[in-house]
Parts: structure tokens; sequence; C-alpha cells
């Protein structure tokens, strides 16, 4: 089974330009999806940073189910993008249910106009509510939660590792839910296979680092399946991963748009600027920082802004400025 656990549609400049200069055909990452066949989408908090437009226009494109239990339609208080779980047998024999969650926490980070008529239900109640369900309705002989969102307690100590606000649960779900067997987390970005409770746990970091795996063993035992044996484990997309020359061949088209565009001049720099160390840049005074701040101000109409350098990565450059050079730095 293939799934995807969020954040898919927003985060790379191929993402960004598809939205705002190119919006023609599907896009290149449900493409992409649907050529590996996968099984189900779960959506993540920066799926909705472009609006419910490009949301639903991406839902519609792909040939896989979007699984979305707490995130429901304000009016007809039903899931607002499809079905909230998924049920797949498997060689017709045992049965495995996959629930989709996503952090609640939307609302506090997006645009209101970008989540009009959604209502978030609170992930942990929704879970316990929906394995109940399928427990007692589907009798599923593995169940999986696909929830982005991440832990908010260390896996082997049980101590909070942040302000426990809801924004992350998935250390509850662990141990207050009956019946789970995994739970695929995301949203912190972190590189990560546990067990808690009997809950096999995975996330599998971010920006393609690594492509997360469970393998079960299942045993038949008196007309039952069993699970004799759960394991996860990261398989990292280093040096010898190489691209797959058919999904490169998808989006080549894409692709070429994004790097003339990325390579567009937009600017001049008259003094020499290195940025070096973000952190410094934050904390004094930058020429970079000096320059993004009053065209902040200038391009929101605001009287107050609040900016990071979020990447020492920033390749030398000579005084003609390219978005390439801006999206390096920023």
């Amino acid at each position: 089974l293939l799934i995807d656990n969020g954040d898919l549609l927003q985060g790379t400049p191929l993402m960004h330009h598809f939205v705002k200069y190119n919006r023609s055909g599907i896009h290149p990452a449900i493409m992409t999806l649907n050529h590996l066949g996968y099984n189900a989408a779960v959506l993540g908090n920066h799926d909705f940073n472009y609006g419910l437009e490009i949301l639903r226009q991406a839902v519609h494109d792909s040939a896989f189910p979007w699984l979305s239990a707490n995130i429901i339609d304000s009016r007809t208080r039903q899931p607002a993008f499809g079905q909230p779980y998924l049920i797949r047998q498997i060689r017709q024999e045992a049965k495995v249910a996959i629930l989709g969650l996503t952090t609640h926490f939307i609302p506090q980070w997006e645009i209101p106009e970008f989540i009009h008529g959604l209502t978030f239900i609170d992930a942990l109640s929704a879970a316990k509510k929906w394995v109940e369900l399928i427990r007692n309705v589907e009798k599923p002989d593995v169940m999986i939660i696909s929830y982005h969102g991440g832990l908010e307690r260390d896996p082997d100590t049980g101590e909070a590792v942040e302000a426990l606000s809801g924004e992350n649960q998935a250390y509850a779900m662990c141990t207050e839910l009956e019946g789970v067997d995994v739970l695929l987390t995301g949203h912190q970005h972190q590189l990560l296979t546990d067990e808690v409770n009997g809950v096999t746990i995975l996330q599998p970091g971010c920006n393609g680092l690594a492509l997360g795996k469970v393998s079960i063993q299942l045993v038949k035992r008196k007309e039952a399946w069993m699970i004799a044996q759960k394991t996860a484990s990261l398989i990292l997309t280093n040096e010898t991963v190489q691209p797959d020359i058919q999904i490169m061949k998808l989006t080549e088209r894409h692709e070429q748009q994004t790097q003339v565009w990325l390579d567009r001049p937009i600017g001049e720099v008259f003094d020499h600027a290195p940025l070096q160390d973000p952190l410094s840049a934050g904390l004094s005074d930058h020429p970079f920082m000096d320059d993004m701040s009053p065209d902040q101000l200038d391009a929101t109409a605001s009287g107050l802004t609040r900016g990071a350098v979020l990447t020492s990565d920033s390749p030398e450059s000579g005084s003609s400025v390219t978005m390439r050079d801006i999206i390096f730095d920023y």
C-alpha cells in the first residue's frame, strides 16, 4: 500500500510556479502519485496554503481517495474531502483499514477565506470515534492511522517535548486508543521509527528525505488473520537512489518552466552582502534583511514586518539577483 501523509501541494518552487503561473493540466505532484499507483493520501496543513480551489482540483484529479475523517463540511457535517477511511483487501483475504486524520490546528495558521465552510474536529477525538466504528463495523485484520500530525511526547520516556496544545497528538493516540496497529505521522519533519504501547509509529522527515516503510507479517489462525510481526524502517533517498526516468519525463515541462522562472533577473545588488550565518543575520543588522523588510512592508501595506533567514546555503551571486537567489535565502 502506498500512502501520502500530507503537505504534498506546497513547499517547492515547482509547486509554487504551477499554481501561480501555469495552472494547466493536472498538478505535477498529483500526476506523479497517479503514475505510482498511490492508494490514498491525507491532507496536510500546507495543502490549504493556495486555497480551496487548488486543493479541490487536486483531489478531483487524483486517481486515489483523500482520507479526511476530522475535516468536515460545516453545513452538511460530513467529511469535506471524500471518505474518512479506506478498506483494502490484501489478496482477497486480509482486510486492512486506513483512517486519515489531520492536525486540527489549521485555523490558527491559515487565511480564513482558504478554509471557509470547513470545521476542524479535534484529531484525537475523531480518532477515538472512527477507530471504534471501524473495528466494530469493518472488523479489519490491520488498523492503520495516517495522521498528518506528530508526537507531543518522547516515544521512549513519555515526557512532553512541546507545549501540550493539541497540535500534535500521536502519543495520545498510541496510549488512549484501542486496536491501532500502525500510526503513520508527519508534520514535525522528523526521521523516526519506534513503538509506543504496541503501536508501530513512523515519520519519514520532509522534502523527500526518506520513504517510510512498514512491513507487517500476518498468519492465519482458526480462520482469522493475526499479526505475527511489525517493523518500521526508513529508506533514505541518498546519492545511490537514481531519478525515475518516467516521472522525470512526466513532469519535464513543468520543471523546465520553473527553472526559467527561477533564473529570471528581478533586481540588482550594488553592495556585496554574503549570507553565511542565518542566526547572526536575524539577530543583528544585515543588508539582506534590511532590504527584505521594507519590501515586505510595501507589498503588504502593513505597519509591521517579521522575517527570518531560513538557510545558509546561499550561492555566491553577482550583481544580478534572480528569483532563485531569493528562494535560496528566504
